[in-house]
């Protein structure tokens, strides 16, 4: 044809799909109210999710969510919104079978990759999450708080019926069982539960190589603290000068009095993890519980109860 021109159509609309940010799109409503319109609105959310992105990424009709979907959020919230129009829409919805697929796909390329790989690293964190570069490095960094989301999304991904996510979730739970944990090998050397919710975290040396264990995490990090005992006076009196405001015991990094600050993130994760079957699980919730600033009103759970995730395995 003539004349033609080479152009990027476009809506004009302010509005985009993140999938880094989206929400359980219609899960619920479909749930309690059986609506046709949310059972569409349910299927568009998960072929959206499906079709973003490039296809040779997703390998092409396998629609793998791990080299297609850019963050570790990304692809928690991706996971979750497929499983779920794949559990929830009806058996004769005729894109059931291929949401259905695209998890069990996912799920075994994960578990591939990590769960069933002796050379995965042993901080149980995935490749390409790096993405922060901290104390001089280069891509060095990982943020706990997307890594809870993910974690979480995998406890359950295995709740609705998904037997391949429990494996991968059990995988990725020894990283918050780990930072909650790790101190009580060494008091004043292993990793301090207080500072399990930072907003990012050094994981590998200068070199590119993982580091080999939560305490070496810890000195990278912190090694103001390091010699310390975990939580006791002298820990938190250091603890105060690094945050550079007063500070107390049991009272952990992120915004603590918060509905959606990190230790609230943190919460969705560690009560994934406390429904593994890894060693320590319940004793890394029960620490999280006893930490001394919650959220409370107005910021209450009451009000913004997105994270108030308890673990099933565990009595109130």
């Amino acid at each position: 044809m003539k004349n033609c021109t080479k152009a990027w159509y476009g809506t004009r609309n302010p509005f985009s799909w993140d999938n880094a940010h989206q929400p359980a799109w219609s899960y619920v409503a479909y749930m309690v109210t059986g609506d046709y319109y949310y059972m569409s609105e349910l299927a568009f959310s998960a072929s959206y999710n499906n079709l973003w992105s490039n296809e040779s990424y997703r390998g092409f009709s396998k629609g793998l969510i791990d080299p297609s979907h850019g963050s570790m959020r990304g692809k928690a919230w991706t996971l979750r919104n497929l499983a779920e129009a794949a559990f929830l829409l009806p058996d004769t919805y005729p894109l059931k079978p291929e949401f259905n697929s695209v998890v069990h796909n996912s799920l075994d390329d994960w578990n591939q990759k990590y769960t069933n790989n002796p050379e995965a690293n042993p901080l149980r964190v995935t490749k390409g999450s790096t993405v922060y570069s901290l104390h001089g490095g280069k891509h060095n960094g990982v943020a706990p708080w997307q890594h809870n989301f993910l974690t979480w999304s995998l406890g359950h991904v295995a709740e609705l019926g998904f037997s391949e996510a429990v494996p991968f979730r059990n995988w990725l739970a020894k990283f918050e069982i780990g930072l909650m944990t790790d101190w009580q090998d060494d008091l004043a050397h292993g990793y301090c539960w207080l500072e399990a919710s930072a907003y990012s975290i050094q994981v590998k040396d200068d070199s590119g190589n993982w580091l080999p264990s939560y305490t070496a995490v810890y000195a990278a990090n912190w090694p103001d603290l390091v010699g310390l005992a975990c939580n006791s006076p002298e820990m938190i009196k250091e603890l105060g000068k690094l945050r550079k405001k007063r500070t107390q015991a049991g009272e952990m990094a992120g915004y603590p009095y918060s509905a959606t600050g990190f230790p609230a993130n943190f919460q969705i994760g560690v009560a994934a993890a406390a429904d593994s079957n890894v060693p320590k699980a319940h004793e890394a919730w029960s620490l999280f519980q006893s930490r001394s600033v919650k959220p409370k009103v107005p910021h209450a759970y009451d009000n913004y109860p997105n994270f108030a995730v308890l673990p099933r395995s565990v009595r109130p």
